[in-house]
């Protein structure tokens, strides 16, 4: 499932908690810092204690332009 995130309603934890395995959501970089997104989903891996070659959150800024966008591995 995809979701696309236009309006800032919620902190980037609560985002990343609603994602879900398998599933893709697309931030808006004029609404969510680019750094900040990779920061929290840096923090998130290593509280899950994930190693660096099998991470649970993964971003990419190529998939949609003007987009951050995070996926959740499992």
């Amino acid at each position: 499932m995809e979701r696309i995130v236009n309006v800032r309603r919620k902190t980037i934890p609560e985002l990343l908690k609603s994602i879900g395995g398998g599933n893709t959501l697309h931030l808006s970089l004029k609404v969510y810092p680019r750094m900040a997104v990779i920061m929290e989903c840096s923090r998130q891996n290593k509280a899950v204690g994930c190693s660096p070659f099998r991470r649970k959150y993964e971003t990419s800024t190529m998939i949609k332009k003007g987009y951050i966008t995070v996926y959740q591995r499992y």
